[in-house]
Formats: C-alpha cells, sequence, structure tokens
C-alpha cells in the first residue's frame, strides 16, 4: 500500500519563513506482532482458562460420585437402624392377665440389652 502525502505548512526556522512544502513518502502497514512477553501472557491465560474449564468438569464429576455414594450410604444407615429397632423389639414383650397372687393388670418384660429410660 502506497501513497503520497503532500503536506502545506508554514515553518520557521532560522528565522526563514518556509510554506508550501510538498513530502512525498511511501508508507507500508506492517503486522504489529507485538513482544515475547505478550504472547507469553497471552498463551498462559489460555492456559489458565483451560486449566479451570477442566478443573470444573472433575469437579462436577467427583461431586455427583460422592452424591451417591452419600445416598447408597443413607439408605443403608436407616436399613440398619430400622433392624435395630426390629431386633430390640422382639426382645420386648408385653401381655395382660394376672399374677400369682391374681392381680389382674398390664405386664411388660424388656430382655432386651438396652434400658428403657421412657415410662411405659
Amino acid at each position: 500500500m502506497s501513497c503520497c502525502l503532500s503536506i502545506k505548512a508554514e515553518h520557521v526556522l532560522a528565522d526563514d519563513l518556509v510554506s508550501d512544502v510538498d513530502v512525498g513518502c511511501e508508507v507500508r502497514m506492517a503486522v504489529q506482532w507485538g513482544d515475547v512477553a505478550g504472547w507469553l501472557q497471552g498463551f498462559g491465560s489460555l492456559f489458565a482458562l483451560g486449566f479451570a474449564a477442566a478443573a470444573v468438569v472433575v469437579t462436577r464429576r467427583t461431586y455427583r460420585i460422592e452424591s451417591e455414594r452419600d445416598g447408597v450410604n443413607a439408605e443403608a444407615r436407616e436399613a440398619q437402624a430400622a433392624f435395630t429397632r426390629r431386633a430390640q423389639a422382639a426382645l420386648v414383650s408385653a401381655w395382660w392377665g394376672s399374677d400369682r397372687r391374681g392381680t389382674w393388670g398390664a405386664f411388660v418384660r424388656n430382655a432386651s440389652e438396652t434400658r428403657c429410660t421412657r415410662p411405659i
């Protein structure tokens, strides 16, 4: 790309008046590639963005795996608690009847190893 610039100016040089100066030139447009530091900064930013995206993917997968594991563990804990309650309930019995002295009433037998802290 070339162009000719025509400059009409008045310059004062050593008390001389110069006017109507024509200057011819050729201007070439060149790509400004920058310096090495700018390129390194750009590559570093691109690498950081890629690393952050990969970290998001890995974190999301890990969260999903841990959530599923927590759900399975919660179900297992609930099943174990229900089993423990049923096992203890099998050792507790209650009936209506009379004792040896002929007194009628409700009788409760707690054969479990845990003490009953609530009044019956």
